[in-house]
């Protein structure tokens, strides 16, 4: 049987490999071959298979971040001239729906993992579990149904890609690998 520890020893493996493979061979480069970008996309393809390798394990299916729930709206924003550092606090100055509704994501115990905006328009992502997506897009439509209906707020469901909620980025996957060679 396939625990989760060895699941995400496997995938953070794999996700550094392809990291790996990117610096070396990739970043800042004026010019990349067709042998190396075929290669890299190679390893990414290694990750998505192994990942839905772990979403045909039914103890897996509420483990795995199959789902982006993206929630945008516009606001009382002035244009960007600028990139914000902070986009937290980029969100709060948006205005009160585009906080409100920010706050409330949190308050219901969800993680928001990706803020933008720009141009008239902020966004916010969360990714999760097949139950909580249905549970997540359920709350927002029946708490901002008016604004969702005036088309302030849109919410898009999309599928991200099988992603397990420990290693959603490269930090995380550098902080779990450290953690395990400090463990032996």
């Amino acid at each position: 049987m396939l625990t989760n520890t060895k699941a995400e020893e496997h995938m953070a493996r794999l996700m550094k490999s392809v990291d790996d493979y990117f610096v070396a061979h990739i970043k800042d480069k004026e010019v990349v071959g067709d042998e190396v970008l075929e290669e890299h996309q190679f390893l990414m393809d290694e990750v998505h298979l192994f990942g839905e390798q772990l979403a045909s394990y039914p103890h897996f299916f509420e483990i795995l971040e199959a789902w982006m729930v993206d929630i945008s709206g516009t606001g009382d924003m002035a244009e960007i001239k600028e990139y914000p550092e902070d986009f937290v606090e980029f969100i709060k100055k948006q205005g009160s729906l585009a906080a409100g509704v920010q706050q409330y994501i949190e308050d219901q115990g969800f993680e928001i993992t990706d803020r933008g905006g720009g141009k008239g328009r902020w966004t916010l992502g969360v990714p999760c579990t097949t139950t909580n997506m249905r549970k997540l897009t359920a709350i927002l439509h029946a708490q901002f149904a008016r604004a969702i209906d005036a088309g302030t707020i849109r919410i898009y469901v999309r599928f991200f890609h099988w992603r397990l909620p420990t290693l959603r980025n490269m930090a995380d996957v550098n902080r779990y690998l450290k953690k395990d060679k400090g463990d032996q």
